[in-house]
């Protein structure tokens, strides 16, 4: 895993990564050096392409249950994912991500968050993480979310590098 390889690595170490999409976050325990910079790197084609490789913050989110009513809103839970304050009065300041129909090769579509379920519409979201412990997805064109891909923001922290780390061909999503 990457976790494994960002906890073992040393300095002037290489490692390449195989074409995935990987739910986990990247930590490094060690900073490289000046002349030995450790390399995470995604794996060469053979033919000065690399393998395309996503790290993300986001997990799929399946088990979607409609909920009762006359508009095309969708609950998955428990939720219970309380992201830390920002600082600001929300939605400024809110860090939930819903994401659908993302592929290896292009980011999906991002949800608009919205702060009470009364407020949704088509291509809305909200999380309840304190109250009713649900994530209410309404997708645009009232589609149904068990037959997309639905993501959800749950890392807060996808990459963590020490000084002297080189990064190649990684693409960094939802965090």
């Amino acid at each position: 895993t990457l976790g494994h390889a960002g906890a073992t690595v040393r300095p002037g170490d290489v490692v390449n990564i195989g074409r995935g999409i990987y739910r986990e976050s990247l930590v490094l325990k060690q900073a490289g050096l000046l002349e030995a910079p450790i390399t995470f790197q995604a794996a060469s084609r053979g033919d000065d392409s690399r393998e395309a490789v996503v790290i993300t913050g986001a997990d799929v989110i399946a088990d979607w249950v409609r909920v009762d009513g006359d508009r095309p809103i969708w609950a998955y839970g428990p939720w219970t994912h309380v992201w830390m304050p920002h600082g600001a009065e929300p939605p400024v300041g809110c860090r939930e991500q819903v994401i659908v129909d993302g592929t290896i090769d292009r980011a999906g579509q991002l949800l608009r968050q919205v702060m009470s379920i009364d407020k949704m519409e088509a291509g809305t979201f909200h999380a309840d993480p304190k109250g009713t412990q649900k994530l209410y997805v309404w997708l645009p064109g009232d589609a149904d979310p068990r037959q997309h891909l639905v993501e959800a923001g749950v890392r807060e922290l996808v990459v963590h590098v020490k000084s002297h780390t080189r990064l190649r061909g990684l693409q960094v999503r939802y965090a």
